[in-house]
C-alpha cells in the first residue's frame, strides 16, 4: 500500500513525517531527523525503503500529475494545506530570497498546486490545526492502513523543540544553506 503526503513546500511535510514516523515506531525515545529522512519514506521512485508497516509513504512538493511516476495509484492521499501568508516568510528565509520575490512565486505557484491535489484528497491536514489533528490522522491510518502507536507520545516525540534540539546536535539533510529548517514552528 501507498501513501502519499503532498504539500506545497514548507508547509508542514516533514513535521508530519516526524509525528508517523514516531506513530510507527512507539517507541520511549523520539525519531532521529535520520530515521524520520529515511523511514518509512520514499521521496522519490530512486529512493526505496522498504517500510516496516506493509505501508509505503511517499512524499511530493510536485503538483499533481496523473502521467507522472510518483503519482499513479497511491492507495491514498494525504495532503498538507498552509495559509499562503505562513508559507511565504518560512519559504523566504528557506531559500534565501526576499518576502516579495518569495511572495511573487507563491502567489503564482500555490493555488496551481492546491487545485491539481483538492480533489483528490483522502485525509487534509490544515497546519493551523496541529499539532491536535495528529490525533484524527493517527485514528485514520489505524482504521485504514493499520498503523497503531500512541498518538499522544508521538506528537510530544515530534515537538519543534526536539526536532530542533536534533538538528542543531546532528544537522539535517534537507536544511538549507540560509537558514535552520526547523526555523519557528507553530504558536505554542
Amino acid at each position: 500500500m501507498t501513501i502519499l503526503l503532498a504539500s506545497y513546500p514548507k508547509s508542514g511535510s516533514t513535521w508530519v513525517r516526524a509525528f508517523i514516523t514516531n506513530l510507527i515506531l512507539d517507541r520511549p525515545a523520539p525519531a532521529t531527523l535520520d530515521e524520520i529522512t529515511n523511514t518509512p519514506f520514499i521521496i522519490g521512485p530512486t529512493t526505496p525503503s522498504p517500510p516496516t508497516t506493509g505501508v509505503t509513504f511517499r512524499k511530493t512538493h510536485d503538483d499533481r500529475d496523473p502521467s507522472s511516476e510518483r503519482h499513479l495509484s497511491p492507495d491514498a492521499v494525504i495532503y498538507i494545506a498552509r495559509p499562503r501568508d505562513q508559507i511565504i516568510p518560512s519559504y523566504a528565509a528557506h531559500l534565501g530570497w526576499s518576502i516579495t520575490r518569495t511572495a511573487q512565486l507563491v502567489r503564482s505557484e500555490h493555488p496551481v498546486h492546491l487545485e491539481s491535489w483538492i480533489n483528490h484528497v483522502d485525509f487534509l491536514i490544515q497546519y493551523d490545526r496541529l499539532p491536535d489533528q495528529f490525533y484524527a490522522l493517527a485514528d485514520w491510518l489505524k482504521a485504514y492502513f493499520y498503523i497503531e502507536g500512541d498518538p499522544a507520545r508521538a506528537i510530544r516525540h515530534s515537538s519543534f523543540r526536539i526536532l530542533q534540539a536534533d538538528e542543531r546536535q546532528n544537522g539535517f539533510a534537507e536544511a538549507s544553506t540560509h537558514t535552520p529548517f526547523f526555523r519557528k514552528g507553530p504558536p505554542q
